[in-house]
């Protein structure tokens, strides 16, 4: 009930950016409880909708950080999902869209804190999911994520 509020005040006003990115926020909500519940497929199509949404927005005003980080966590959560799934190839597909973002964003800000926050996490999950290709043993997986995280500590990047 709650996310067709949200859809009427988008459809009222398509160009209105804050009520489109409140739909997008909302949509993704409801795939993150579909996630996790367990429901990982179901979750897709809300992800995919926030994102659709996002993409929209962010080619909109091209300038707008908040548009463009909304693009990348976007990529994240696909991600996310399709990794949980299983679908290793997916899962870092979307992971390296979401990396290229935000790449694009932390070159754009270099002092944005927050920006290079989440370029060391995209990083972090392309590296955790490559990792796990190379079906190393669960000690070896986690003490190369202990180094991983440490070099995110030392850059600032939590």
């Amino acid at each position: 009930k709650g996310l067709k509020v949200f859809q009427a005040l988008a459809d009222a006003d398509p160009n209105n950016a804050e009520s489109q990115r409140d739909l997008s926020v909302n949509v993704e909500k409801i795939g993150d409880v579909n996630l996790y519940l367990g429901q990982l497929e179901e979750s897709v199509p809300y992800y995919q909708q926030a994102l659709d949404i996002s993409l929209k927005l962010a080619k909109a005003d091209p300038e707008n950080e908040q548009a463009q980080g909304d693009v990348g966590y976007g990529y994240v959560k696909l991600g996310e999902a399709a990794q949980l799934m299983g679908d290793n190839k997916s899962a870092l597909e979307h992971f390296e869209k979401s990396l290229n973002v935000r790449q694009s964003v932390a070159d754009g800000d270099p002092k944005n804190a927050f920006a290079q926050q989440d370029l060391g996490s995209s990083y972090l999950r392309i590296a955790l999911i490559q990792l796990d290709e190379l079906n190393f043993s669960e000690s070896e997986r986690w003490e190369s994520f202990l180094r991983l995280r440490e070099y995110q500590i030392s850059i600032g990047a939590h």
